[in-house]
């Protein structure tokens, strides 16, 4: 499901010129977020104890932070 979502979504934000390239962009940091984040927040939560969590949740935020006025702008341009 997530696949063919993600897929549409490309098609939608990505230029035309760009289209190539971005699912095996997306694909390739899909793969890679499944190592990193649990060796990230171990490290984390092990050094840190529960500071650790509060800041690995807080770094997710970061990470997820959307823009909802640009996003606005880019699907109506």
């Amino acid at each position: 499901m997530m696949g063919s979502i993600a897929a549409t979504t490309i098609a939608v934000l990505v230029p035309g010129r760009r289209f190539g390239g971005a699912p095996g962009l997306m694909s390739a940091v899909v793969t890679l977020a499944g190592p990193i984040a649990p060796t990230l927040t171990g490290r984390l939560v092990g050094t840190q104890s529960a500071v650790g969590y509060q800041h690995t949740v807080l770094l997710t935020g970061v990470l997820l932070l959307i823009d909802p006025a640009r996003d606005a702008r880019r699907l109506l341009a």
